[in-house]
């Protein structure tokens, strides 16, 4: 398996030791690096092969992270048995394995050291003969010695003759040439050379792989923390690192490359600071790919007030109307509160206008997806009713975490409004991939009678798969925009379910342009709305580099 990330491709070293990740584990842990970022580093050797860390790569490349929020630990010096037991040490330790899983793993690690020591004990030997003895298949054998020798050791194409009682290496390159008489294979090994003394360094390796081994003897794995984060200082280098001077690991106060040094700048720099220098990073990452974008006449933002602009497009044009308003919460989108903060029959007033002009603008079987907070649900679902609109149902989006409250239970959740034109003809893809998810008869049961392509979403939406809300921290997150930024993940599906490719997609509150980017790259058109210059300048530097991706990828 390779990953290519920031120009540089990765091979995941061990990929066949562990199951892979279920789709609720994979669930989390992209949630995980959405609001927290990549906190443990990934573990890689000299050449690119990852030790431990594949998960957290495929994920950060998945959400198109920056490479500056993506950390690499490189490993040097160690043995292909040196890094699977580091692997299989860190993931027994992290993963919640099952006892059966966790046995299964060590077993793969035993059995892929014994046939590397056969092979180096034995080159001729067929991979059948191997396989009998070790108990794996001749095809593992066969991947063993290619890989052994993709890394430059000599195993020559061989096989074994039998004539009488002796048996014979026979080199299959040389068949129907002359030759000498080939020699005898002995069964004796060959002889090993005495084991050099540890090094404190070396000694501490053990003790760590022990310690890590020792997480894995019962089936159930410990609830406390201390010990992972043990297991991270001990196995990740942090009390030693590689000398390439005295070609060895060594404690890191025993390093002679070069004295100790006081804290860098970088490392002295708050939080702040380093926040900003990750938006400045990101801000210039956006820059550089929107002004490498091609023209492209699938997408347009206008500058201007929305029900003004909605009163020049074409009638029956759009296919899907999204719109997440103001929530006259008095939040700032960059002219002050008070723009938030009107009466409430002035503000219902205000949403009926804005309702009515999506409903000139859709096709008869064309739908109107409304985002909402608890202050004016209700009111807002009657406003749409009264301007023509069927509501088709009323869904819930659960944002994992949402606002801590004192006197009330914390709020997590927002109301998603599913309204259609005609309660008989509009359209709704069932059977699209984004909203479908495996059923517990898959997952759980494995039951053979279960539909192939699993089951639709439930009317709760973030929990299976998870939706978490865009932060400050969030890898989607546009640096220095006043506007709440929406996920993609929430206007994926919609897209997906409510409309067809090259279908025209409408929202008159564009902010930092999530409906237009989730809208190109489903191969859907755009058209958007925003009034307030700033962001519309940072919206229109997203949808240019989403242009610029999808270009990239074409090509």
């Amino acid at each position: 398996m390779e990953i290519l990330f920031d120009d540089t491709t990765f091979t995941a070293l061990f990929a066949d030791l562990l199951r892979p990740m279920s789709s609720e584990e994979r669930a989390y842990l992209r949630e995980s690096i959405l609001e927290d970022g990549i906190k443990t580093p990934i573990l890689i050797d000299e050449t690119n092969g990852i030790i431990d860390g594949i998960n957290r790569l495929s994920v950060a490349v998945e959400l198109d992270l920056h490479p500056i929020e993506v950390p690499f630990k490189v490993m040097a010096g160690l043995s292909p048995d040196e890094k699977r037991r580091i692997a299989l040490s860190l993931n027994t330790a992290r993963r919640h394995l099952t006892g059966e899983e966790i046995r299964q793993a060590r077993t793969n690690v035993e059995k892929r050291t014994a046939v590397e020591a056969a092979l180096e004990a034995h080159p001729g030997k067929s991979d059948r003969a191997i396989a009998a003895e070790v108990g794996v298949s001749h095809t593992f054998v066969s991947k063993v010695r290619e890989e052994l020798s993709g890394n430059g050791c000599q195993m020559p194409e061989t096989r074994t003759v039998t004539r009488g009682e002796q048996t014979y290496i026979q080199n299959t390159a040389n068949i129907g040439k002359p030759k000498d008489h080939p020699a005898p294979v002995s069964d004796d090994p060959p002889a090993l050379p005495e084991p050099a003394e540890q090094t404190p360094a070396q000694k501490e390796w053990d003790k760590a792989i022990e310690w890590a081994d020792s997480l894995t003897e019962d089936d159930e794995q410990s609830d406390d923390d201390s010990d992972d984060n043990q297991a991270e200082d001990l196995i990740d280098g942090s009390k030693f690192t590689y000398s390439v001077s005295q070609n060895a690991w060594v404690p890191r106060d025993e390093v002679l490359e070069a004295p100790e040094v006081p804290p860098s700048a970088e490392v002295r720099q708050t939080r702040e600071e380093r926040t900003a220098q990750r938006e400045a990073a990101r801000l210039e990452s956006l820059e550089r790919k929107a002004a490498e974008a091609p023209v492209s006449a699938a997408w347009e933002i206008r500058l201007g007030d929305c029900i003004e602009g909605m009163a020049q497009a074409e009638p029956g044009s759009v296919r899907l109307a999204f719109a997440d308003s103001p929530y006259n919460v008095s939040w700032d989108y960059g002219d002050g509160k008070a723009a938030d903060s009107l009466d409430s029959r002035d503000f219902v007033r205000w949403c009926s206008e804005w309702q009515s002009a999506i409903r000139r603008l859709l096709t008869n079987d064309g739908s109107f997806w409304m985002l909402i907070g608890d202050e004016f649900a209700a009111e807002l679902k009657i406003a749409a009713e009264s301007a023509g609109f069927h509501l088709r149902q009323w869904l819930i989006w659960y944002e994992s975490f949402g606002v801590n409250c004192q006197s009330k239970f914390n709020r997590t959740h927002r109301h998603l409004l599913h309204f259609v034109m005609d309660e008989s003809d509009y359209v709704f893809r069932a059977g699209a991939p984004e909203i479908r998810r495996p059923s517990d008869r898959q997952e759980k049961y494995g039951d053979p009678r279960a539909a192939e392509g699993g089951k639709l979403w439930d009317s709760v939406w973030g929990i299976n798969p998870a939706i978490p809300r865009v932060c400050g921290t969030h890898a989607e997150a546009i640096p220095g925009s006043p506007a709440p930024q929406l996920p993609l993940a929430l206007l994926r599906p919609i897209i997906a379910c409510a409309s067809e490719p090259g279908d025209l997609i409408l929202d008159p509150f564009c902010g930092n342009a999530t409906t237009g980017v989730a809208a190109l790259q489903a191969g859907r058109r755009f058209l958007g709305f925003e009034k307030r210059e700033p962001i519309h300048h940072l919206a229109t530097l997203r949808m240019k580099a989403t242009v610029a991706d999808l270009a990239r990828k074409e090509n």
